[in-house]
């Protein structure tokens, strides 16, 4: 079992690499979500061995701070629209915490996504903010579409709260948690969750090498311009010599 990019035979290459700050990453991956507890996995970091050393819920928790977390699903949004509670119940459980989903001024995160324009439009609930209105869909059509992978971004705030025990404290853990659990047990299979995002960049491909762009200009400027006061400098340096070796005219 490759935790990195093929999770118990699943190819799974992700920024959220399940296990990566595990100290027993190899072990803990092929234990993950089996059924028996291994107690030396039962950490945040090795995500709670898939909570197979847990029973009931914890109950006593305090009130924490909601942290943002984009998740992306290979569902059209018209579909996602109408199952919305029942998936924000669902990964509250699975979770063991509250999941709601993120509102800007009054409405609901959720767009349509494609993995080669990223973030689309932002997906309407009607006149109600709840999740029982059909959404009427009105996708932009791609020559090749069958190359393009649609679905819905929404970005849900999960609760960090501290609690009794087995609680996530850190947003990463619950990314890689979240990825690792798809990997071996999808939480819906009919609404697959193709990757989950921390960050702000929600764009289709994922990367962020366009940032990167303005320091690697400066670097090969700098390497640049050493080069060029390198051969300055060697010229002068032979120039230089040319002189001293002339012989020495002196007049009759």
């Amino acid at each position: 079992s490759n935790f990195a990019c093929a999770f118990d035979g699943v190819e799974y290459c992700s920024e959220n690499v399940p296990f990566s700050s595990c100290p027993d990453a190899s072990f803990c991956a092929a234990r993950f979500y089996d059924g028996k507890c291994d107690e030396q996995c039962n950490t945040e970091a090795c995500l709670f061995d898939g909570r197979d050393c847990e029973g009931a819920e914890p109950e006593s928790r305090k009130n924490g701070t909601m942290t943002e977390l984009s998740l992306i699903l290979r569902v059209p949004p018209e579909t996602f629209v109408v199952r919305i509670d029942d998936f924000l119940k669902s990964l509250g459980e699975r979770l063991r915490t509250t999941v709601i989903v993120k509102k800007t001024e009054g409405e609901m995160d959720v767009f349509e996504w494609n993995n080669k324009t990223g973030e689309g439009r932002r997906v309407g609930f009607g006149s109600r903010t709840d999740a029982r209105f059909e959404y009427s869909r009105r996708t932009k059509r791609f020559a090749d579409d069958e190359a393009i992978l649609y679905g819905t971004l929404v970005v849900i705030k999960v609760d960090l709260s501290e609690c009794s025990v087995g609680c996530f404290s850190d947003i990463h853990a619950v990314a890689q948690f979240i990825e690792a659990m798809e990997a071996i047990k999808p939480l819906d299979p009919s609404m697959p969750i193709h990757e989950a995002i921390i960050d702000k960049r929600r764009s289709g491909t994922g990367s962020s090498s366009s940032s990167l762009l303005p320091w690697i200009f400066l670097v090969v400027a700098v390497i640049a311009a050493v080069a060029v006061a390198g051969t300055v400098r060697m010229v002068g340096g032979k120039r230089c010599r040319v002189i001293e070796d002339a012989p020495e005219w002196t007049p009759p």
